[in-house]
């Protein structure tokens, strides 16, 4: 994955060593009306609880999560949680930034220590 990253992207290379970095999009993103170009993550602060609340939130949507390191929802859900952002703020990133960022929450939680 690293060898394909663009300049612009290299603190998502950063991300499976230390899941702390700044996601830069592809091109600018509106949250809660502001316009973003960059925005910065850290995958450490969710513990157990956050878990449980990532879970509930996607129990709303009536939505099973299954294994968080295949569901891409749940990854997304994490990457929210990573920033500060809402499940319903990271699912309106254009198709190519969504991707990208729950990649990062695969990779950390596929990283070995």
């Amino acid at each position: 994955m690293s060898e394909k990253i663009e300049k612009s992207n290299e603190a998502v290379e950063t991300a499976t060593n230390t899941g702390v970095g700044t996601y830069v999009f592809k091109k600018p993103t509106t949250i809660d009306g502001e316009e973003v170009k960059e925005i910065n993550y850290d995958f450490n602060v969710i513990n157990g609880a956050v878990i449980r609340d990532i879970r509930t939130e996607l129990g709303k949507r009536a939505y099973a999560a299954s294994v968080p390191e295949i569901d891409q929802v749940f990854q997304a859900g994490m990457f929210a949680a990573a920033c500060g952002l809402t499940l319903d703020n990271v699912e309106a990133f254009a198709m190519r930034d969504y991707f990208n960022v729950t990649e990062l929450a695969r990779d950390f939680l596929l990283a070995e220590e």
